[in-house]
């Protein structure tokens, strides 16, 4: 079947999204990224989305049935625009606005339906956004002045804060050591951070004090996997 299975994703309506690598489904056209459907427990195939995408995909994630992928590509499917970061809906991929400088490698959605994309590039449709954007219908939008090094992990708490973990020390110029928080427009410090990348993240309602989902009542917690370790966070309200 393949060889690398990066990621996996699954929308409302139960379609699956897998990013794979080579990019070979049960022997069907080579698209990077192919969605599968099994309504009612019934076993469904594998099928492209388009002709896929040029490169690696390194980020997936639904919103309202749209997939959106963010990776290492140059196109999706040939469609214009569509650098590293590109959206799938009605058989069809789209650009978002003109897509990014340099390659997208965490993607997250808001209740809302904003979508925020961190990586290593540093402009999103020509706008200056370093390293983290975010897309609300169009145009890309910048939080803040962004990071100083790359972004590798977005999540988004229940009341739309945003975390992000990567490589970076900065975000915009406040010292928050590889994660960090943005609400109200503005960056925050999770403590004083991590000392190794942060390579995922997931947030989770009413995660207690011993980095467990516990039944703690108005909060939320954050947990960040590193390269060796594992962290747990709950802020204080």
């Amino acid at each position: 079947m393949v060889s690398h299975l990066r990621l996996i994703t699954v929308s409302l309506a139960g379609l699956l999204a897998l990013s794979l690598s080579p990019a070979t489904v049960s022997q069907a056209a080579p698209p990077v990224v192919s969605p599968y459907s099994a309504p009612d427990g019934v076993l469904g195939s594998f099928s492209a989305l388009g002709a896929g995408t040029s490169g690696s995909v390194t980020a997936v994630v639904v919103a309202d049935d749209t997939v959106y992928v963010g990776g290492f590509f140059g196109s999706a499917s040939g469609v214009p625009g569509t650098d590293y970061i590109a959206a799938w809906s009605d058989d069809t991929w789209r650009a978002l606005g003109t897509g990014t400088d340099n390659a997208v490698r965490a993607l997250a959605v808001s209740s809302d339906d904003t979508l925020y994309a961190g990586g290593s590039f540093t402009t999103a449709s020509g706008v200056t956004v370093n390293r983290i954007a975010a897309w609300s219908n169009g145009p890309w939008s910048a939080l803040g002045t962004g990071m100083d090094n790359t972004v590798d992990a977005l999540a988004v708490s229940s009341d739309d804060t945003v975390f992000a973990g990567g490589d970076f020390t900065t975000a915009s110029g406040v010292t928050v050591n590889r994660i960090a928080a943005w609400s109200d427009d503005t960056w925050s410090a999770l403590g004083t951070g991590m000392d190794n990348t942060v390579d995922a993240l997931a947030v989770c309602a009413g995660w207690s004090t011993d980095g467990c989902c516990g039944s703690c009542r108005g909060c939320f917690g954050v947990r960040a996997l590193g390269c060796t370790d594992i962290y747990g966070f709950v802020p204080h309200h």
